[in-house]
């Protein structure tokens, strides 16, 4: 196998994870800023978050990127809380009188290290692939808000190549486009082979020496893997935030054995694949 020169990971549950369930903090910040604690409860919250991230995303996709006007990736979530709040229960007079204050507060939660913490292996991993050279880089289906969270918790100084996210690439992750483009920033471009092509008929780019390390199976592993990447799912003792996209345990252990995914438990793993492959 080819030297590793590149490795690109994933935000959300791979490098970062909520120090609270993402209910729990709503809530919290929901009764100190006056909302009713019989109604706005954690069970309540969660019950109506995905519905009113469906229903924001419906009528402002992309981050609000083609509302007219424009929205910031902050007005839109601005419109999510409030729907976040009405679905579940919240007076609609009251929730008007609070919002501005509640909205800032859980934008400010959650572009800091209240609200994410990274996992305990990330500065670890970082730290060593950066000293050993070797270049990094994050691809996240996310807006620009997230940028904040990654300085907050002291992880964008030890990514060398800096971070693609779906808002401002225009593409999210399975797209292969927002896996090129991670590469091509980080300076590696795909070889062509001349006279392949794939069933699409499209020529057989490959980024040799790329990893993809991510915790969605479609999004992260086979996205990349159809980018011409080699991929890595990581699969860590315990629970998931609830935002991850997740088979029953019983349903994904046969899928991806079924279809070969090269899963990892730790990013320790890629430390060691990246001394192992390049003789370190």
């Amino acid at each position: 196998m080819s030297r590793i020169r590149l490795v690109l990971f994933d935000a959300f549950d791979t490098l970062i994870t909520p120090r609270l369930p993402i209910h729990v903090q709503y809530a919290q910040e929901a009764h100190r800023h006056g909302l009713s604690e019989s109604i706005i409860t954690p069970a309540t919250v969660r019950s109506a978050f995905k519905p009113a991230f469906r229903k924001t995303n419906e009528r402002f996709p992309e981050w609000g990127r083609h509302a007219q006007p424009k929205m910031s990736p902050s007005e839109w979530w601005m419109v999510c809380i409030e729907e976040t709040m009405r679905m579940a229960g919240a007076e609609q007079g009251q929730l008007e009188e609070v919002m501005p204050r509640l909205g800032k507060a859980l934008l400010d939660r959650f572009e800091s290290a209240k609200g994410y913490r990274p996992f305990d292996d990330v500065i670890p991993c970082l730290t060593q692939l950066k000293q050993a050279g070797i270049s990094t880089g994050l691809v996240s289906n996310a807006d620009d808000r997230i940028l904040k969270t990654l300085d907050a918790l002291g992880i964008t100084p030890l990514l060398t190549h800096g971070t693609t996210i779906s808002q401002i690439a225009g593409y999210e992750k399975p797209d292969s486009r927002i896996f090129e483009g991670a590469c091509r920033t980080a300076g590696v471009e795909p070889e062509v082979t001349k006279g392949v092509a794939e069933k699409d008929g499209k020529v057989h780019r490959q980024f040799h020496g790329v990893l993809m390390v991510g915790d969605e199976v479609e999004a992260d592993y086979h996205g990349a893997v159809q980018a011409g990447l080699e991929a890595r799912l990581i699969r860590r003792p315990g629970e998931f935030s609830d935002g991850a996209k997740r088979a029953s345990e019983e349903e994904e252990r046969e899928m991806l054995h079924r279809d070969g995914v090269h899963v990892i438990h730790s990013l320790e793993e890629v430390v060691d694949e990246v001394r192992q492959r390049n003789g370190l």
